[in-house]
């Protein structure tokens, strides 16, 4: 399972499918809710250690999600705050990682 997970982690930076939709609906906060909330889940930060084409990805990802975020205005943002402070149990999270501590910075 720890293998999955990590090809998972790799696919999901390289792929860019994640960075490509945020960047098509990025003014969507559901949107940008669950690929943050799946980020954190994987732990997408953890790929650096492979690398310097997925610390290059992860850097463009953070980018994007840093972008997203700024263009949601001030509601979108206080959506996305309340969201990851508190848990929910139809969408877990995965607290406490690289990428977590990230995303709630």
């Amino acid at each position: 399972l720890t293998c999955k997970i990590a090809v998972f982690r790799q696919d999901f930076l390289t792929g860019g499918v994640v960075g490509r939709t945020v960047r098509a609906f990025g003014t969507d906060v559901e949107v940008v809710h669950l690929a943050m909330r799946l980020a954190s889940n994987l732990d997408v930060a953890l790929s650096v250690r492979q690398g310097k084409q997925f610390e290059d990805a992860w850097k463009a990802l953070k980018e994007t999600f840093t972008n997203a975020v700024e263009g949601l205005g001030d509601e979108g943002k206080e959506t996305l705050r309340r969201r990851f402070a508190r848990d929910d149990p139809v969408i877990p999270l995965t607290r406490g990682n690289e990428t977590f501590i990230w995303i709630s910075a």
